[in-house]
Order: C-alpha cells, then structure tokens, then sequence
C-alpha cells in the first residue's frame, strides 16, 4: 500500500496536486514476505510504473526508519514515459515476532510510502553445524552428486519452553539462479515438559526402493527424558509384516536428552513385499510394566519393475591364453519409470583386474534396450577366482551386477584316519586287507568356483572297484569332515558354487597277496581330477567282540559303556590308532585301556581294547530331555511344589510334558513311558590300525525314559482290619547326578485331569479300577511311615518352603538308593488302591500303583463261631473208646 507525501512530510491529499503531476504505480502495492527464520536474508523484487503518456519521472532516493529492511537502489533512476525500472528490497530478520515498516520513494512527481510487513519470525531455537562439528569444513562435503543424498548440515534445536515451534532452513545451491526460489525446508518441534520416551525421528523412511534390491536397514533412536532410566521389553511392527524385522533385545535407556540411543535395529525386505498394506505401518514400542509406551510410522515406496542383463557377458573363464577381449554389456530397463544411470563403477576387489568403459550418464525409458558399457578383463592370475560387483548408480537404486572369474577346477578332499582333511596330492590308503575283503573309502570335490560345474562321469582304472556319487551338500572343509561318510539325501550332477560332491571308492580285494595302487576319476566340462588309492592284500581278517556293540536304554546323566575287543587273523603285529564314528557322532567315545601306549594286535590272539562309551548328553549339552538343576528357574518351580499347593498338578504336568515332549522327539518311535525305550539308531564305527585302514563295524542306541522304580505295581496281599503292612518301596537314582525326590500318595496330591493322563501313560492304562484311588474309608487305608521326619526333608527345606506332612523328601546320591516305608492298615473289609507320585528332578513325575485288601480275622470251632449261643455236640461211638483201660480200682479212664 503506498501514497504520496508532501515536502515536510504529512500525506498529500489535494486533489489539484494530483492532477497536475503524473502518478506512480507499484507492483506489488504492499510487499507481506510472511514467515522467514532469524538472521537469513529474503530477497523481494518491486517494479515501479510511469502511467503517463507524456512525462519521464526522475527516481531520486529510498529512505526507511527500521533494521529489518533493506533496498537496493533503483535500476533505471530516469522512467521514460509508459516504462518502468525495480528495486529489490532484502527482510533481515533480528528479533522474534512480527515486524512492520514503511519504505519512503522519493521521485521528482512526489514522495511515496510503500508499506512492508512480515509474519511471524522463526525465533533463535534453530542452530546449524557441519555434520562433523567441526568450525570449518571441505567444499567436497558440500557437492551433492546426482541422485544422491549426503548429509551437509545438522540441524539441534534448544527447547526454552513447551509450545509447538516451527522453524525453516533456507539452502541455496549453484543451480538457484538470481530469479529461483530457495530450497527452504521447514522444521516442526513439539516441546513437552511431560517426562518420558521421545523419538527424534518423525518417522522411518525407507525411501525408493526398487522390487528386487538388497535389503534396507534403519536404527531405531529413542531419547529419555525422565529422571531415571527407562527398560524398554518390547518393540514390535504393527501390523504384522513379513517385509520388516525388527532386532531387539531389552534395554535400558538412560535419562539424557542430549544423544539418542539406538534401541532396535529395523530392515525392510523389498522382495518380501506381497501388497501395498506391507509398505507402511508403525512400530510399538513399550517399557517395562507398560508405563511408557510410544509408536513411530514407518513407511517405503516400491519402483516396480527391475534391470536385466545377460549373466554370461559378465563371466570369465580363466585360461593360460591370458587376457580376454572387451565385452558389451547390454541391460534392458524394465522397470515402470525411466531409469536414469550417471555413473558406473567396480567394487574393490574388482578393479584391478577389470577395465570399465562408458560413455557417459544415460537414460533409459521402459523397455528401451543398449549396450550400456564395456568390460575387459586385465592379464588374469593362474587361479583367480573372483566373485565381485558392477554397481551401477541410478535414480532408482544402486544396482549391483555380479561380476564372476573362475577356472572350472575342483579341489580334491581326502578326510584323514585323525579326522583332519587334506587337499590335493594325497591318495586314499585302504591299508591291508585280507583276499576277498570289502573296503570303501570316499574322497570330495569342492567347488569353490562362482559359477555351477557339471559333473560328467567318473570310474576307476582297477577292475575290483566301482566309483560312486554318494551325495552333494552345501559347505567347505569343516563340513566335510564333521560329515564324513554321510548319509546325505541329494545327488545333483550340477555342482552349484560352495558345494562339494561326495565320491565313493568300494574295493574287493584280488585273490592273491601284494601292493596295488589305481586311480579314481571324475569328468567334468572343465577338467578331469584324479585322485589315487592303493591297498596291500593279506592273508587274515579282523573281527570285533562283541560283533555289535549295544546300549539298551540309555539317557542323558547316564553313561553307558562296553568293553571292546578284537581278534586278528592277521599273522603279524599291528597298533590300533584311532577307533571313530563315521558320520562324526559326539555321543560315541573310545577310552583305550591306557593313554600312555597304543594298543598291539597281536597275531592270531585276542585282545582288549578298551571301552566304547555312549553319553547321549554330548549331544543335548543344556537342553536335554531329563534333568535339571535346582537352582534353576524350573528347579525353583518345583520346589515350590514341596508343600503341595492347589496348582501343582499343572505345575508338575508342564515340567513333565515339556521333558516327556523333548524324549520323544530325540528317541523316535512311539516314546512309551512304559520302559519299552525308543528306536534303536546305527551307529557306523570305524577302526584303523598301522596296517588296516577302515575296518567298520556297528555300535546300536536306544534312548530310554529313566525308570526310579523298578515295577510299576506293589501289592499287599490280605490284612486283617485293625492290624498293618509294612513294604518297603526302593526308589533308586539311574543318573549320575544328584536325585531329589518327593513322595506322596494320590489321596493327598491335588491332582488334575492332566495328572490322570500321566497315571494312564506311565501306568498303561485308563485311570480306573485299580489305578484310581479309593474313597471313603478306605482312603486312609495306605500311609507313608517316615512321612513328616526331619532327617528326610533337612536336606531339601534349606531351599524351599516346608514340605507337606504327609509326604517324604530326600536327595539320593549318583547311583544310590533310598527305601521308604509304605503302610496298609485297612478299616473295612473291601479292597483298596493308591496311587505313590515320586516327584524328583530327573524326570518330573514317576508313579506306582500300590494295592491291599482288608478281612476280618475269626477263630472257629467246628461250624461254630465265637459267641454263638449252641451248645458243643460230641458223638461217641465204640471205636473211639477201644484203646481206653480200667484201673485197679476198676475205674475206666478215658
């Protein structure tokens, strides 16, 4: 808005004045330049009109009355008539809040005020720093390349008071010409005094990725802005996306403000995504008791579409001819939007062997096809074998091209009796054999090419032989010989990169004595790698005692081992040097007799070698299917059951179950909890001595329920009511661990449907009959005799509370045994059943049903009972008087 002012001053408002000299006009009439931040200059461009057909206007000067405005001085000072000159007036804001002044234009047709206002200033909260912290920094960090992101300044905001401030960052580049807008990113902050968690994150942006690219990571930082520190328990994506992973442990965050801590770690799978619902959600984050609790939105875009290029052009085959000719790489851009490519370049362990030419930055439209660049590969080593990348950098995403050297060649393994493996130059020893003697042996081939290698044929040079492909798999050296021998479930002719192929030599010995050595082979579509073998045939033979070694039942806790011998036909000495599984199995160990010296196979004699040792806990380590500590977390549950609460017929069930479930899966079959054990497994084992390499034979294992009580069913017989029984029930400990037991009967066990379920697995049937309990008086009937002593339960109240008063408790030693008293006293004449519960730390739950039956005793007389009122009847005949005398009285005596 402006209007003309007089010499002093004062507005001119005569009209006579106004029609005598011309008028200006200006455009803007009032310049508003709104909101702009402290201390960042803002440039407003004002053009001034001479309207008059006839007069030139003479501009003289500018004068104002604050600091916020400045101008520059006119263009043109002379208006011609019709023309027109500008002026570019500069807001500097300086204090917060609004701000409003006048311009004052002088010309020779008269004084002007034109009126400036600005909004709201962005206050003095908002610094910028280099990324580094540093004062001053390089020009490199300010050069943005094309299509790239790259920090160049950090932004830190000062919270004075809580109120929501919005604040802008002006940035202007080499591009911005002296009539562009400026880049002005604007900054919202929400400034609370509520204690609690704050993400400095708005949301996490995945950005632009493309269908099939890499993975993308993001850190999830959260500030803590209470007093004290803050557990997080949970960080979960909502809802649940398979295209998102969060990796979280619990944390504490510690009360600070000033740097954020990286809480969760937050990858977005691009080729995960099904539907558009995957590309956005939000992130639940939650404390501990749920006292804080804080979402942040994530979100990602997906390009459609992807690049494709011929594989072949970037694979080379290494060969002694040297180097090879430059190839084209031609790409196809299928994706929906125009790909644009500005830069190319290798990867570091690319680049001195490659040479890259390109024409320059390209862009592609869709379904546009062109050869791209051209690659050559420099004077390759003998044996390079190279796997890299050619990145190309486009508006979508960095696109990787696998760049691959390989020579084709297989390395041969050959795994050694002492279980170490050997590259190349070794040969396959079968040691001596007797005439007619079966052998196999296995060597492997590892392809460590980038590329697949196709597997031709094979064969041997020795007519007593057949070669074989036993199996291929995924893995290197240590794989090979953890697995050695096998089974393996796949034979692929086609060996894919890091794979290795398993080859089987199996031999029969020739009929008359001597040394061979032939060759084994493999034809592939690169090469043919051999590897040797030899053997020395003998009159003999070796055999085992016994022929398989078994281990009935055995479990973790318990180590089972037989004595292991051997005969020799052989008609000369030989030292054992190694006794193995093949596959490697850690439960199966070979203690010698002595660790000082080998053992000698003496010729036509038999001779002990030691022990073969099963101990199925190798295998399991912590996590094994019987027992567990008292000290641990299901130690302490248990032990929480020693005075029977309500709940401990579930307590009981789950630590059973969860044991029970763990046997069935490691010992097969259908885990009867009967003592029938579970399937038996094959274990192949292997002897070698200083002669004989390979000898095999066979060890059998049957993973077992432990039992610590040797019958299921303990009766009583009949009892007089008013007198007792008295048997003694043993309970022994299997394990070489520690054995704490607790014994009740069912009558007193607050039992649950799941206990009945157990009672019918252990016991084999229905809980019914004989297996339930009795009621009524003859519950009372059977009773433990030392229930309630001290020196039963001392040992365990040190960890627990008391122990019921009608139970027994107490810790048996590794191999011991303990007998508790069991007492039937019946109080009717009927039958009665119990059921004992041993509850104990090896297997959760053992039980016996225990039986009785009370009778009335009576002493009878003839027909007669006690007390009955018919008198005595006594028939005397002739024959029982027959040996009766008189005496010299002439009495008779009787």
């Amino acid at each position: 808005m402006y209007e003309s002012i007089s010499e002093d001053g004062t507005p001119s408002r005569g009209s006579s004045d106004l029609d005598k000299q011309p008028s200006i006009r200006f455009d803007p009439p009032m310049l508003d330049f709104k909101e702009h931040p402290l201390g960042m200059p803002h440039v407003e461009r004002v053009m001034i009109y001479n309207p008059s057909a006839e007069h030139t206007i003479s501009m003289l000067s500018i004068s104002g009355s604050t600091v916020h405005f400045h101008c520059t001085f006119f263009q043109e000072k002379m208006v011609p008539p019709l023309g027109n000159t500008s002026l570019d007036v500069v807001f500097l804001g300086r204090e917060v809040g609004p701000v409003e002044s006048y311009l004052y234009i002088h010309s020779s047709v008269g004084s002007f005020r034109f009126k400036v206002t600005e909004m709201y200033s962005s206050g003095g909260d908002l610094h910028l720093e280099l990324p580094s912290g540093d004062v001053e920094g390089s020009r490199a960090q300010w050069q943005v390349p094309p299509y790239h992101s790259r920090p160049v300044m950090r932004a830190s905001f000062v919270a004075r008071q809580a109120n929501n401030h919005t604040a802008f960052i002006r940035i202007k580049t080499n591009s911005s010409g002296p009539t562009d807008d400026y880049l002005v990113l604007p900054v919202e902050v929400e400034v609370s005094a509520q204690p609690g968690l704050f993400c400095p994150l708005q949301r996490l942006d995945f950005g632009l990725v493309a269908a099939g690219s890499p993975p993308r990571q993001l850190w999830l930082p959260l500030l803590n802005a209470a007093n004290k520190p803050i557990h997080l328990q949970h960080v979960v994506a909502s809802p649940a996306n398979d295209a998102v992973q969060i990796e979280f442990e619990p944390i504490k965050i510690p009360p600070t403000t000033g740097r954020a801590t990286n809480v969760a770690r937050v990858t977005f799978y691009p080729d995960r995504v099904r539907s558009e619902k995957q590309l956005s959600g939000k992130i639940f984050i939650k404390s501990k008791s749920n006292q804080h609790k804080l979402q942040i939105p994530y979100s990602a875009e997906i390009v459609p579409g992807s690049l494709e290029w011929d594989e072949t052009q970037l694979q080379f085959h290494v060969t002694a001819e040297g180097a090879d000719r430059p190839r084209n790489v031609t790409v196809t851009n299928r994706f929906a939007v125009p790909l644009a490519v500005y830069n190319v370049s290798l990867t570091d362990d690319a680049g001195q062997h490659f040479k890259v030419s390109w024409r320059g930055p390209r862009i592609l439209t869709p379904n546009e096809s062109v050869s791209l660049l051209s690659l050559t590969l420099r004077a390759p080593e003998p044996l390079l074998q190279l796997t890299a990348h050619l990145v190309l950098y486009t508006n979508v995403t960095e696109l990787r091209l696998p760049v691959t050297c390989y020579t084709g060649k297989l390395r041969s393994y050959i795994v050694t009796p002492e279980g170490g493996s050997s590259a190349g130059g070794q040969l396959l020893d079968f040691g001596t054999l007797g005439v007619g003697e079966s052998r196999d042996m296995y060597f492997y081939l590892l392809n460590e090419n980038p590329i697949p290698v196709e597997l031709r044929g094979w064969g041997s040079n020795f007519s007593r032989s057949v070669v074989e492909l036993a199996g291929t798999d995924r893995g290197a050296e240590a794989d090979i010989v953890r697995r050695h021998g096998g089974p393996y479930r796949d034979k692929h002719l086609v060996l894919k990169p890091h794979h290795y192929a398993i080859m089987r030599v199996g031999i029969v010995s020739p009929e008359r004595e001597g040394l061979f050595v032939a060759s084994a082979f493999v034809h592939t579509e690169f090469e043919q790698p051999t590897v040797p073998f030899r053997l020395r045939v003998a009159l003999g033979s070796l055999s085992t005692v016994p022929a398989v070694v078994t281990f009935e039942k055995a479990f973790p806790g318990k180590t089972s081992a037989v004595p292991l011998s051997v005969y020799s036909a052989f008609g000369h000495a030989m030292t054992v040097s190694s006794v193995r599984a093949e596959p490697a199995d850690r439960r199966l160990v070979y203690r010698p007799l002595s660790a000082r010296a080998p053992v000698v196979l003496e010729p036509e004699k038999r001779t002990a070698l030691g022990e073969l040792v099963f101990e199925p806990a190798r295998a399991c380590e912590d996590d094994c299917y019987t027992g567990f500590q008292l000290d641990s977390k299901r130690g302490t549950r248990w032990l929480q059951g020693l005075s029977l609460p309500a709940n401990i017929g579930d307590v009981d069930s789950e630590l059973f179950h969860s044991q029970y479930d763990k046997y069935r899966a490691m010992a097969g079959g259908s885990g009867s909890g009967s003592g029938s054990g579970g399937e038996w497994h094959n274990i192949s084992v292997t002897l070698d001595t200083s002669e004989v390499r390979g000898y095999q034979f066979w060890a059998r294992a049957q993973l077992g329920w432990p039992q610590l009580i040797g019958r299921r069913r303990l009766r009583f017989g009949v009892t007089q009511v008013g007198n007792v029984t008295v048997r003694d029930l043993t309970i022994e400990n299997p394990s070489e661990l520690p054995l704490a037991v607790h014994v009740s009967l069912l009558s007193d066990y607050p039992a649950t449907q799941a206990t009945m379920d157990i009672i019918q697995q252990l016991l084999g049937e229905a809980p019914s009959g004989a297996v339930r309990p009795s009621r009524g008086p003859a519950a009372a009937s059977f009773t433990l005799l030392e229930a309630g002593r001290p020196e039963w339960s001392s040992s365990l109240q040190t960890h627990a509370s008391l122990p019921h008063d009608n139970t027994v408790t107490a810790l048996v030693s590794p191999g011991g045994r303990v007998r508790v008293p069991l007492v039937f006293g019946p109080r009717e004449d009927v039958a009665a059943s119990d059921v004992v519960i041993i509850r104990n730390n090896l297997t959760a739950l053992d039980m016996l049903v225990v039986q009785g039956r009370g009778a009335y005793g009576q002493l009878q007389f003839g027909s007669q009972r006690p007390g009955s009122s018919s008198p005595l009847l006594f028939e005397l005949v002739e024959k029982h008087l027959k040996d009766c005398e008189l005496n010299i009285d002439g009495e008779g005596l009787l």
